[in-house]
């Protein structure tokens, strides 16, 4: 892998299928450059969280509760209709994902903000290689 494809970035969700396509190309012999993370604990940190199971008014204003989100999309039921299914599997991902123990990642992560960077920076976090946080604004 060359260019941006090597240095992938996720954020919240998608940090767990970050790390876990990071973990899956280590296992071909293709280890990428770096993998970028925000807002998502540890992978080996599981989640009790049932936001996917909440009712629709319920599981938008979780979302809403999240932040940046655009409004406008809230306000067009037709848009928000198109996109709640989506949200909601994400949801369903994010949530029940267990860790299942394989080698650490030789891949180094980069975690941002820098809140709980010992969760995310310990080996018990899935990386062998190196690790970071920053925070940014």
């Amino acid at each position: 892998m060359t260019g941006p494809a090597d240095r992938p970035f996720r954020s919240q969700h998608g940090a767990t299928l970050g790390f876990e396509v990071a973990r899956r190309l280590e296992s071909t012999g293709t280890r990428p450059h770096a993998l970028f993370v925000s807002g998502r604990v540890a992978p080996t940190r599981a989640r009790d969280e049932t936001v996917h199971l909440r009712d629709d008014a319920s599981l938008i204003a979780a979302v809403k509760a999240l932040g940046g989100t655009d409004s406008q999309v809230f306000a067009d039921e037709a848009a928000l209709e198109m996109v709640l299914p989506s949200i909601r599997t994400d949801c369903t991902a994010a949530e029940t994902y267990r860790y299942e123990p394989e080698p650490l990642l030789e891949t180094p992560i980069h975690a941002t903000p820098a809140i709980a960077i010992a969760k995310r920076l310990s080996t018990r976090s899935g990386t062998g290689g190196n690790a970071s946080a920053a925070c940014s604004p």
